[in-house]
């Protein structure tokens, strides 16, 4: 694979755009500002068998081929999301526990995760509803975190 290289990969939920540094994911994209950039079919290797596991309702474990950016904070916040079990949320409130931090905070940093789905952010939901997805509390953001969680667990939420 070479550096710096660019692949879609077509997820129920919509387009996914991968960006890769070597052989290691580091971004996922459900808009990009350059679709152009993305005329690759993501090839086989992990990060493709993983998603076609995780689409086909498999519970595949977390993917050793990631390249996570972010402040130490950030990259604590994703290794925290990276353990939250297939099908099982955690609220801001519990997450923000266990790193001694605050739900906000946990809230930003999975705002600015750079590798949704992989690193699986929306299993974070509020104490009363479902929360955020990608800095959004409705539209299309927050209806691909609906669905990933469906897909998840099988069931129709009623956040």
């Amino acid at each position: 694979m070479p550096t710096d290289a660019h692949y879609f990969y077509q997820a129920p939920l919509g387009r996914l755009h991968l960006i890769f540094v070597q052989d290691r994911c580091c971004a996922v994209e459900y808009e990009p500002e350059n679709p152009q950039d993305f005329s690759a079919v993501l090839p086989d290797g992990e990060i493709r068998h993983w998603l076609d596991r995780y689409f086909a309702g498999d519970r595949p474990p977390a993917p050793s081929m990631l390249e996570i950016p972010g402040t130490v904070f950030q990259r604590s916040v994703y290794r925290l999301l990276l353990q939250i079990p297939y099908g099982q949320t955690l609220s801001y409130g519990e997450a923000a526990s266990q790193l001694g931090s605050a739900a906000r905070a946990v809230g930003q940093a999975c705002k600015r995760n750079p590798i949704p789905v992989l690193i699986p952010c929306h299993r974070i939901v509020g104490q009363r509803d479902i929360g955020g997805y990608e800095g959004s509390t409705d539209g299309p953001r927050l209806d691909r975190k609906k669905w990933l969680l469906n897909h998840e667990s099988r069931l129709e939420l009623t956040f």
